[in-house]
Order: structure tokens, then sequence, then C-alpha cells
């Protein structure tokens, strides 16, 4: 075997050691409660905690954000009173109100603190009292509440523990007393409560089984009584209840079967009565009910018919039953709508109509959940840690290279490596010095800051 071989094995076998945190920091936005995932795979939550929603041990309400028990948090999904997360290895946790067995553990007893339910998934949904959740083969799982049909197993019988529905799926979403979910082949399927025409498929007739909406899809939200979802072209479709103008066409017409609302998208996120979308600049668009000012633009009680835009620097959304919630770029988080519960976690109870920046731990500075490094910031990150370390990383201008999860460089003149992980947002350095192993620098927050590159 060459070095060069011998060398990129050593890379690999160091990368399988790096813990996989949050890709990207996320929010998670419900009734009264609200979210955060820290880059390094912590979980941040604040807001009304009646049934322990808020996963930290105690039934406490937060007005600013705690750490949740647990950590290697990749996604975060909320009910009414109750959450359910998931970790790097794949195992679902829940938390809060159990009274429908939405806590799927078999039981209808609450509990506080973070519990695991089951391993073996890749994606989590949840609705007002029930669960969707995707396994890593594709298969598809529900429990909880079941009333209207929600848990697509051809029942109407409630489950305190997971039920198989289907296979073939891709990504899901939960509404309030709805499901959807998108097949690996683009179609669109979705069931439960039906009477806005939240299903889609051109009648107010409940499903207990999932039914086809259409095809081509790549991304999906479930409001309260309302659907949204995003074409692999970029094309937002909106489709249920309008009566606060929450589809977006400019009407107040509710609509049985999808309606395009606009083109651009990357992710969408459906509240109560309003709606949030991200464009691929990173603009941020709101919609639907104001009354409490979730919409973002500084007015209240006005509904907005059609999409406008609140702000621009944004990397992911959430939106709660009248609050909203978004990352920017830089790991900010900032918070909107109503806060009675103090579900902003701005330290207070007082409604917001623009975005305002979530308060940190106990008050103190504002919580930053971690910073994604976009391409430009790499290259600009390895470029000064060559002028910044010559004796290590020559000659400079060595070529970017991606393996898996890590962006690095090799610089022959000393047999080492400088690279970037997107695993785990870390800074890393393999070289002799080292004895081949990786070193962790630290996370990537400090080190953009340290060389100029944020």
């Amino acid at each position: 075997m060459t070095l060069w071989r011998l060398r990129c094995a050593a890379i690999l076998l160091a990368l399988a050691s790096i813990p996989a945190y949050a890709a990207k920091p996320m929010v998670a936005a419900g009734e009264e409660h609200s979210f955060g995932i820290k880059s390094d795979g912590t979980l941040w939550a604040w807001g009304s905690n009646s049934y322990g929603q808020l996963g930290d041990g105690t039934i406490n309400s937060r007005n600013t954000p705690v750490q949740a028990l647990g950590t290697g948090f990749i996604a975060v999904e909320t009910g009414t009173y109750f959450s359910v997360g998931l970790k790097t290895d794949g195992s679902v946790w829940t938390w809060g109100a159990n009274n429908y067995g939405q806590l799927g553990n078999g039981s209808h007893i609450d509990h506080a603190d973070p519990k695991q339910v089951a391993t073996g998934f890749s994606a989590i949904a949840a609705g007002s009292n029930h669960v969707l959740a995707l396994a890593t083969d594709g298969s598809l799982w529900a429990w909880g509440r079941n009333l209207y049909g929600q848990l697509g197993d051809n029942s109407t019988t409630d489950r305190t523990s997971p039920v198989q529905i289907g296979s073939g799926y891709s990504a899901i979403a939960a509404g309030g007393n709805h499901s959807l979910a998108i097949k690996t082949d683009g179609s669109l399927w979705a069931w439960g409560y039906n009477l806005s025409g939240q299903i889609g498929d051109g009648s107010t007739t409940n499903r207990s089984r999932p039914v086809s909406v259409g095809s081509g899809f790549s991304a999906v939200a479930g409001g309260g009584n309302h659907s949204l979802a995003i074409k692999t072209d970029g094309a937002l479709w909106a489709w249920g209840n309008n009566t606060s103008s929450e589809l977006g066409d400019g009407t107040s017409t509710k609509r049985l079967s999808p309606v395009l609302v606009g083109t651009g998208f990357t992710a969408v996120a459906a509240g109560g009565f309003h709606s949030l979308g991200l464009r691929s600049d990173g603009s941020l668009w709101a919609w639907g009910s104001n009354a409490s000012g979730q919409v973002g633009d500084s007015s209240i009680s006005t509904q907005s018919l059609t999409p406008i835009q609140i702000g621009s620097g944004f990397a992911a959304i959430a939106a709660g039953t009248s609050h909203s919630l978004a990352v920017k770029a830089d790991g900010s988080v900032w918070a909107w709508g109503r806060n009675a519960y103090s579900q902003l976690g701005l330290g207070n109870n007082t409604n917001k109509s623009t975005p305002t920046q979530v308060l940190g731990q106990g008050g103190s500075g504002l919580l930053n959940l971690g910073i994604t490094a976009t391409p430009t910031q790499t290259s600009c990150l390895l470029n000064w840690a060559e002028g910044a370390y010559p004796q290590y990383f020559t000659p400079a201008g060595a070529p970017s290279r991606v393996l898996g999860t890590f962006t690095y460089r090799y610089y022959a003149s000393s047999s080492t490596y400088l690279g970037l992980s997107s695993a785990d947002q870390h800074f890393y350095y393999l070289g002799p010095l080292t004895a081949n192993q990786l070193s962790d620098l630290g996370l990537l927050d400090t080190w953009l800051s340290t060389a100029g590159c944020l």
C-alpha cells in the first residue's frame, strides 16, 4: 500500500471516532415551549413546562433557555405538551405529557426527563399528540393519539408503542391531527384529520391509511389544519385550512388540493394559523395569522395573504402554534409572536412583533447554537491557517479535498493534514507530530472568529 493510501486510511480511521453531533443547529417550536440544538449536540429548552416537556427533569417553566438532560441530539420535535428527540446513534427519546400514549413507552405515565423509546431511526415528527418516526431502512412507524386515523394504521385506536405504517419513505411531517410523508420516489402521502382538506386528496374525508397527494416533492410540513410542501424545483405548494391566509395564495379560501404559492424555497414551517418559508438566498418569509405578531413584520392583527420578507441571513426555521423561531447562519436564535408562557426565551412574557434575539442561559448573554461553516468560510479558515502556521502547512495553496464529512488539505513538505468536520463542526489537525492521530483544535465558532472569516 502506498504512503498516500496509508495516510488516507489513517484519516478514515480517525474520522470514524469523531462523534457525529448536529451537523446544523436547529430549533423547534410547540404550543407553549421551544427548543434549540447546539452544534455540540446539547439540547436547550424554554417556555411552559407544566408536564415536563422541557426535559430538564423538572416541571418548572423557564423564561430563558436551560439545558435539557442528555447529549448527542441531532433533531427535536414538539407536540402540545410533550417532546421527542433523536440522537446521533439513531435512538428516539420522549418526555412530557403522555395522556394518549404519545411518549411511546407502553404506558400513560408522564415523565420530565428524556427516556429512550426505540433505536434505528433517522427522522422524527410530532403532531399535537402523536409521533411519526422514520427508520434507517425507510420503514415508517407511529404512536400516540389516533382519533382521526392520524397514525395511519387503518384504525382509530390510540397506540402506546410504535406500530409500523409502511416502507419506502424518505421524509415525514406531522400536523395537528394529520400526518404527511414523502417516499423515496418523491411521491407525497397523507392521512388523518381532513375537515379542512389538509390531507390534500380533494376531499374532506378523514383517512386512516396513507393516500396519494402528488409527486416530485422533497420537503413537507404540517400545521394546525394546513399543509405545505416543496417540490424538487423549489416550488412551494399549500393546501388545507386558510381562514387566516396561512396558505399564502392571496386568499382566505380553503384548498382541498395543493395550490402553488411561490418558487425558490428550500425549507418551510407550518404553525397553527401561520407559515414560514426559507429561500435559497437565506431570506425569511412569513404569512398568515398575525394576531400575536407571529408573522414578524412589526404589525399586529393584520394577517398577510401572501409571503412577505422578514429578514435575511437565516439558516433554519420553526413555527409554533402562535410563535416563530429562526436561526441565522452565525448561530444566533431569533423569536417572535406569542409569549404568554415565555416561549420566546426573552426573560419575560411580552409578545414580540419582530424577530428578537433569544437570551442565553439564565438570561446571561444571548443564545448561540453554533456556526455551520459555509464553503467560503471553510476556504478562508484553511487559507488563514496556512499563513499563520507555515511551519506545518506548506506549501500554501494546497487543493481542498472532501472525504465524507471531512474537508481537508494535505501538505507534502510536512506530511500533515488540516481539515474541518461538518459532522461535529470542529477544526482538526493530523500529522507526524500527533502520531497520525487527529488532534481536535476545537469548535469552528472560535476559529472562524479568530481567523476573521465570519
